[in-house]
């Protein structure tokens, strides 16, 4: 590890953590289905790890570099993955390695969140099976597997091959089913998520299920695609949104219903940080 790695790791723990070093330090975000929510839970994760002090870096793996453009280039590395540098994989399978041998070696150096868009999991275990990803992240040791979904039937069937592809592969990784609700609802008692879970084989009884509900503000959409953190949505003015169309009154209670979604959504993406160890709280 650099020196830089190490002094970051010296910081890991965030206040209100124990002392003791975290049994996860590192989570990667699994399902090749696109639109799901994998970015939404790291955009969180790292959130919720600044608010406690907790160092980190997202690696995004992606098409297009919306993380870093909210979070920052401080936080976000960003490695394209565009239809282009897709197909030169294609033409070229040593580009898999290449690519994914610097992601690794990033995501081993301190505590670290990695967003996988579409596809981009198909292409890490491609590197995997070539023998590098086994020698890099070894067993899954320090590593959080956050197996993302909604209650879609093609989110489902992928996140099913996710789960018992890396709880086969990572035998000492944390496993967490996560549950966006933007579809629909899907509590976590639910017996398809009994079904989910069941891909885990023997280490079913293992999987953390975390339920993040739904943002049913009028003006979502348009608040989300302004490129803010989350939570300065909740800080916005009224009068910020009437220019996309939204009456005063629509654009208030916009406003007002984040801020009581993130008092709800918080909360389910903090149990992770705390199920891991990172930072103190409920698990």
């Amino acid at each position: 590890m650099s020196e830089a790695g190490m002094a970051e790791k010296t910081k890991a723990v965030g206040k209100g953590a124990s002392p003791a070093a975290p049994a996860v330090e590192r989570f990667l975000v699994l399902n090749d289905k696109g639109g799901i929510g994998k970015s939404i839970v790291i955009h969180g994760l790292s959130l919720e790890m600044t608010s406690v002090g907790v160092e980190h870096r997202v690696i995004e793996a992606e098409s297009d570099p919306r993380l870093q453009r909210v979070l920052g280039e401080h936080r976000v590395a960003f490695h394209p993955l565009s239809e282009d540098s897709l197909r030169d994989i294609r033409r070229n399978p040593d580009l898999v390695a290449e690519y994914w041998d610097a992601i690794a070696e990033e995501f081993m150096e301190g505590v670290r969140l990695l967003d996988m868009g579409a596809n981009a999991s198909k292409l890490f275990w491609n590197w995997w099976d070539s023998g590098s990803g086994r020698l890099m992240l070894g067993d899954g040791a320090g590593i959080g597997a956050l197996i993302v979904t909604t209650n879609e039937i093609e989110a489902m069937r992928l996140a099913r091959e996710a789960l018992a592809r890396v709880a086969e592969e990572m035998p000492a990784a944390r496993l967490f089913v996560v549950v966006n609700e933007h579809q629909g609802t899907l509590p976590a008692s639910h017996p398809a998520l009994d079904k989910l879970c069941e891909a885990a084989g023997s280490r079913a009884g293992e999987v953390v299920r975390i339920v993040l509900p739904r943002c049913a503000a009028p003006a979502w959409p348009v608040m989300f695609g302004m490129g803010k953190p989350l939570n300065e949505l909740a800080t916005l003015r009224p009068q910020d949104l009437q220019p996309h169309g939204y009456r005063l009154g629509a654009a208030a209670r916009s406003v007002s219903d984040v801020g009581e979604w993130l008092a709800e959504w918080r909360p389910q993406i903090r149990r992770i940080l705390t199920t891991a160890g990172l930072v103190d709280g409920p698990r």
